[in-house]
């Protein structure tokens, strides 16, 4: 079928379809593909809500897109949230935020982030990442800002306090249990809550904060890790009237929160209109405790949790950690460790309990045919190797027995133990949609003299990182033949690399849009790394830096200075410069 067959199918689509269709598109990709299409996706697409979602996006569409707000700043209006998914992406947000101001965005109502952004004038300055997220809240529109995403809150500025007024949804990474005091005097309309990790608060009593008045109107919680006892827990929750759900990881320090009948209690007195209930507690044992620690994640399939509110569990043990958690199992990691041991749950279906997991890793020793876990919607997998020549053609078959390969979209071969090029072939086979890939670099080379997978990797991998680089083991010829392997390669990272294969690889990988590598040198002074700078901005590149101090050498009695090493993220497009007021 042609293209203009498609598009004449799409165009019998009502906008309000398509308009659907588009909340689920990256504002970029939206006016590069309809953009001058005609002239009803013309009018369309510049009266939708419009998201931006700065992750691996390609510099020359996002060159165009701005290029057309600048042109045309009522498009500003139409942006309704801006996220980062990624602490690698700050090079695309920042540079958006060196043409465009926040207060410029006037319908703006989600702001994503979870690192430091500092828009610039100066794009190829060197950027501090872990910089003060709340020096530039203030420019945001927070009276209209509804859904907040960022590192942490410093309540100490007066600007944060009275601009959380109007957040009704928040993640953030970073937070204390005394915060939530804060919470409840500065974000009063809050319906959901997702923190990162709860740290310790090292203050007075957690007790001592609270107001009179509850946080009524939070009806959701989730918690990623949560790392104080269960008293301190049972405190906030009691402020939470009228929660719906909770989701929570409890680690393996407090025992306590492992006590099925505190939590009944506490449900039962506090937490009345609970429906939701996901999480998983982990706690480490020996010999000794074992039988004690089964005990109580029995207690946690009585007729309270399974009948009443149809909260069920299963339980597994590794070698010193036992762990319990709600099915299906609430998280999207999972890690298939050797010598467990699952305790099924056998009043349901167990076929789903893994149904949410899409990043799984697993070791060798587990790929066998009695496996009793099946993962169906992995996109993501590792392999954890313990030896060479350690995965066999027949591990392949019982990993179709484990996960469904169909899906499978990225793959990372870890340690520095090497696969078999027959092996990884009859993986790219069984698994047509991958499209990334984590491996060492010695393991590579030694898939270079095997043809057909040289073949399925220019045909299928987009994405690269490329682990343990001995520069020292690649020459000229090698990375040449590097480049004709991932002539098609988008994304790629590299972990000690020297500048000279850098440069060769920015001119001769065509389709290369985004790099992120470490250099180990040689760079001796300022002036080669200056020198280095203007190698690669001879090209339509940006670029950012985060290098250590200048560290003094000798060598041979001759003392001189190396940046040892220089992180670079690297940004590419086509030539040609954007249209500014």
């Amino acid at each position: 079928m042609s293209d203009t067959h498609g598009i004449m199918k799409l165009e019998w689509l009502p906008n309000e379809i398509l308009i659907e269709c588009f909340e689920y598109f990256n504002a970029f990709d939206i006016f590069y593909s309809f953009d001058q299409l005609n002239d009803r996706f013309n009018n369309l697409i510049r009266n939708i809500p419009l998201h931006i979602v700065f992750q691996y996006v390609n510099k020359s569409i996002f060159d165009e897109f701005c290029t057309k707000m600048l042109l045309n700043p009522k498009i500003k209006s139409q942006i309704y949230s801006l996220h980062v998914l990624d602490e690698h992406k700050s090079i695309e947000c920042n540079t958006f935020l060196s043409y465009f101001s926040l207060d410029e965005f006037s319908n703006l109502r989600t702001f994503e982030s979870m690192l430091a952004i500092i828009p610039s004038s100066d794009i190829r300055a060197e950027f501090d990442l872990s910089s003060y997220m709340e020096i530039k809240l203030a420019e945001v529109l927070f009276s209209k800002l509804r859904t907040l995403s960022i590192p942490y809150l410093d309540w100490s500025f007066q600007d944060t306090r009275e601009a959380c007024s109007s957040i009704i949804n928040l993640t953030i990474s970073k937070y204390y249990s005394t915060d939530f005091y804060h919470l409840l005097k500065y974000i009063p309309l809050l319906k959901y809550l997702h923190i990162g990790t709860v740290q310790d608060s090292f203050s007075n009593p957690i007790r001592e904060f609270f107001l009179d008045q509850p946080a009524v109107h939070l009806k959701q919680i989730v918690i990623d890790r949560y790392n104080e006892d269960f008293s301190t827990l049972e405190v906030l929750l009691k402020q939470t009237p009228n929660l719906q759900s909770l989701t929570i990881y409890g680690s393996s320090y407090y025992t306590d929160m492992l006590n099925a009948n505190q939590w009944k209690q506490l449900i039962i007195s506090s937490l009345s209109y609970l429906n939701i209930f996901k999480f998983e507690f982990s706690c480490m044992y020996d010999e000794y405790n074992l039988n004690i620690v089964l005990d109580k994640f029995q207690q946690f399939q009585t007729e309270f949790w399974q009948e009443q509110h149809g909260w069920y569990t299963e339980y597994v043990t590794t070698k010193d950690i036992a762990s319990i958690y709600t099915i299906p199992y609430m998280s999207n990691t999972f890690q298939l460790e050797p010598n467990g041991k699952r305790y099924y749950n056998n009043l349901i279906n167990n076929i789903d309990t893994f149904v949410n997991v899409t990043n799984l890793t697993l070791y060798e020793r587990t790929l066998t045919e009695n496996c009793e876990y099946y993962f169906s919607n992995v996109t993501s997998l590792t392999l954890a190797l313990e030896s060479n020549k350690s995965v066999t053609i027949e591990h392949i078959e019982y990993l179709k027995m484990i996960i469904n390969l169909y899906n499978l979209k990225h793959l990372c071969i870890s340690n520095q133990y090497i696969l078999n090029s027959s092996v990884l072939l009859e993986i790219f086979k069984q698994a047509p949609r991958l499209s990334s890939l984590v491996i060492n670099s010695l393991s590579l080379q030694s898939f270079f003299e095997d043809n057909e997978l040289c073949k399925d990797l220019n045909k299928m991998i987009k994405k690269l990182h490329l682990e343990d680089i001995d520069n020292n083991l690649w020459n000229f010829d090698q990375v040449k033949q590097f480049c004709e392997i991932f002539s098609n390669i988008e994304y790629l990272e590299c972990e000690n690399y020297d500048e000279d294969n850098l440069l060769f690889l920015l001119n001769h990988l065509p389709k290369l849009s985004a790099v992120q590598v470490t250099l180990t040198g040689p760079i001796t002074s300022e002036t080669d790394f200056f020198q280095f700078e203007e190698n690669i901005r001879k090209r339509n590149i940006i670029f950012q830096t985060n290098r250590k101090e200048l560290t003094s050498i000798y060598n041979f009695n001759r003392p001189y200075d190396i940046f040892y090493p220089i992180k670079i993220f690297i940004w590419i497009g086509k030539k040609h410069d954007l249209i500014m007021d």
